[in-house]
């Protein structure tokens, strides 16, 4: 299966669906080659961490932020989700 092309896609765009979670690996992939081939930054796959470096780096607006605030809460809620359901067994 080849990779999504991501060139056209903004840095928040990108930023923002990491933060998301739940991307599939391929998309996962080739989400953090662009995101590297674009910044030059190495920051693994931490959602996080990306998320840290990008407000470091560019000054947002208010909608800006509220749309990394609200793609890292839904990833902290599934990541909340995800160790309820392993401790229930299933």
């Amino acid at each position: 299966m080849a990779e999504p092309d991501l060139s056209q896609t903004s840095l928040l765009d990108l930023i923002v669906e990491l933060l998301a979670g739940r991307v599939e690996p391929v998309r996962l992939t080739a989400l953090l080659a662009e995101l590297h081939r674009r910044t030059g930054q190495d920051v693994d796959t931490d959602p996080g961490a990306w998320r840290d470096w990008f407000l470091r780096t560019y000054p947002l607006d208010e909608v800006g932020r509220l749309r990394l605030e609200y793609a890292e809460t839904r990833r902290r809620i599934r990541e909340i989700e995800r160790r309820a359901l392993r401790k229930l067994g299933r």
